[in-house]
C-alpha cells in the first residue's frame, strides 16, 4: 500500500451502466473499441465507481483510456467519448493484486487503514487493468482528503 499523487494524462472518458459483476465485460468492450487510424491506447484502463452503491443491480462506471491522441465524438458502439487532457487527484491510496485474487479483501484492508489513521477518504474507487500474459492485474486507487 502507498500513499502518493495521481496523474494521468490524455484520457478518452465515457460512462456506462452495469453492475459489478461485468466489469471485466466492460474492460474489455471500451478496449476492443476502434478509436481511429493512428490512435491507439498507451497505459492501463480506468474505471471508476462509488462503493457504497456495489451493492445495487445497477451502478454508473466512469471508464478512461489513456489514447496517444485527441478522442471525442461517437464510438465504434454508439456511445460519446469525452476527452480528458489530465486527471489529477493529489492524495491517493493504492495497492496492486491480481483481479482474481483478493480484490475484497484489499480493499477492506486500505480502508481500515485510512480508518486507523484518521485519514477521511472520497466514496471513489478507482481500478487500474494492467493485462500481464492474459492475466489482469488491478491498482485499487482510493482518493482521501
Amino acid at each position: 500500500m502507498n500513499e502518493q499523487r495521481f496523474t494521468m494524462m490524455n484520457l478518452a472518458s465515457r460512462e456506462m451502466v452495469g453492475n459489478i459483476q461485468d466489469i471485466i465485460e466492460i474492460v474489455s468492450t471500451v478496449e476492443l473499441n476502434n478509436y481511429g487510424e493512428g490512435r491507439f491506447q498507451n497505459g492501463p484502463t480506468m474505471v471508476e465507481f462509488k462503493p457504497t452503491e456495489i451493492e445495487n443491480e445497477e451502478q454508473t462506471f466512469k471508464v478512461y483510456l489513456p489514447i496517444n491522441e485527441e478522442v471525442s465524438g461517437e464510438g465504434n458502439d454508439g456511445v460519446n467519448w469525452k476527452w480528458i487532457p489530465e486527471l489529477d487527484i493529489k492524495k491517493v491510496l493504492r495497492s496492486r493484486v491480481p483481479f482474481d485474487e483478493g480484490i475484497e479483501t484489499k480493499l477492506e484492508e486500505m480502508k481500515s487503514y485510512l480508518q486507523e489513521n484518521s485519514i477521511p477518504y472520497e466514496d471513489r474507487l478507482i481500478l487500474l487493468f494492467s493485462k500481464i500474459y492474459e492475466e489482469y492485474w488491478v491498482d485499487l486507487v482510493i482518493p482521501y482528503v
